[in-house]
């Protein structure tokens, strides 16, 4: 039962509809998808900069460093375009997306 839930509940945030259009400037393989922006991944990508900023972690690249702030600060702004009053709605959206469009793609 539990495996049934888990595939469900993925089935239903692989089909969740994207907020913001692909940006197909940037070659599939690269994109950091609206999916990619979970508070998981934006706690861990947070832990590793705290771990480079307070000296704990001391092997990394600067690619790393580079998309684990694109994870935290994506994360935020779908965060701020999801939980948006009706007032702010729209601009939080648009942010959101500009983003989107600006900057997720993966440093490699």
């Amino acid at each position: 039962m539990k495996i049934l839930i888990l595939l469900f509940s993925n089935w239903v945030l692989a089909t969740e509809p994207n907020m913001c259009p692909i940006n197909k400037n940037v070659a599939e393989d690269m994109r950091i998808l609206e999916s990619d922006f979970t508070k998981e991944r934006a706690e861990s990508a947070t832990k590793l900069l705290a771990g480079i900023i307070d000296g704990s972690i001391t092997s990394y690249s600067s690619f790393n460093v580079y998309n684990a702030q694109k994870l935290v600060t994506g994360f935020i702004l779908k965060k701020n375009a999801l939980d948006a009053a009706a007032a702010d709605k729209d601009f939080r959206k648009k942010e959101f997306c500009s983003f989107m469009e600006k900057s997720a793609w993966w440093y490699d």
